[in-house]
């Protein structure tokens, strides 16, 4: 491999061949010059024996024959490594926030690799992983709670980048409680309202406020507040509801 980086996969050809009237080729050692060989046995032609530098430098590659006599003959070569080159991931999930039963679909998006990216190994944070040769996917979750979401594109030198984005995963269904305070609350003076939602995970992009006296409100907050004001004694009912959509699907309740 010309020019290989750290961390990458560096491939060698290794030849071997018998004269005529030579003894057979008992062993032939291959050391890659940072401390490590291999061994390919009693070769006799060509074979090829990979190798991965953890560090930049330059290595002095030795390949030695042994024959059956006892005598040996050596090759070798000068390999020169270059410092690693970091792949860069992104990792988007499109809804931002799962639904459980329906399908979430991941893209990851890599830079700074000098060769092409052969894989891509997702792992969905509920057990479950695939490897694709393509740098998007999908997946189906069957439980809510938040999951960690992790690819690993790996390109043709072996060298890898990682992202991983925590994701939300509601339930198909979802509810709202609204309170006020206070409880008993007076003609003129401002009634504050909560909407909570369960689960709490739920992402909501609007509540939608009716007070019950022809007037109403939307907002992105789940709080608001109103003003009643009625004429004469005695007291007056009002009934007030809130509806809460779900920014994932614009489901509402």
């Amino acid at each position: 491999t010309a020019a290989p980086a750290a961390g990458g996969t560096t491939t060698f050809s290794v030849v071997t061949a018998v004269a005529a009237g030579g003894a057979p080729i008992s062993t032939v050692t291959v050391d890659f010059g940072d401390g490590s060989s291999a061994s390919l046995g009693s070769l006799t032609g060509t074979a090829s024996v990979s190798h991965v530098y953890a560090a930049a430098g330059t290595y002095q590659v030795v390949a030695t024959v042994v024959d059956s006599t006892g005598q040996g003959v050596t090759a070798s070569a000068v390999v020169r490594v270059t410092p690693a080159i970091p792949i860069n991931i992104t990792l988007l999930a499109s809804p931002t926030q799962g639904i459980v039963n329906e399908v979430v679909s991941f893209t990851a998006t890599a830079t700074g690799s000098t060769t092409p990216i052969q894989q891509f190994d997702w792992t969905f944070g509920d057990g479950t992983s695939v490897r694709t040769s393509g740098a998007s996917t999908s997946h189906v979750y069957t439980t809510a709670g938040t999951r960690t979401v992790t690819v690993t594109a790996t390109n043709t030198d072996g060298i890898s980048g990682t992202a991983q984005i925590s994701l939300v995963v509601a339930p198909s269904v979802f509810s709202v409680n609204l309170s006020f305070s206070p409880s008993s609350p007076t003609s003129g003076s401002a009634v504050s309202f909560i909407a909570e939602v369960t689960p709490n995970t739920t992402v909501v992009s609007r509540y939608d406020w009716t007070f019950g006296d022809g007037t109403s409100i939307s907002t992105s907050s789940n709080s608001t507040a109103h003003t009643y004001t009625i004429a004469g004694p005695g007291s007056t009912t009002f009934t007030v509801e809130v509806t809460a959509v779900r920014a994932i699907d614009g489901a509402s309740t």
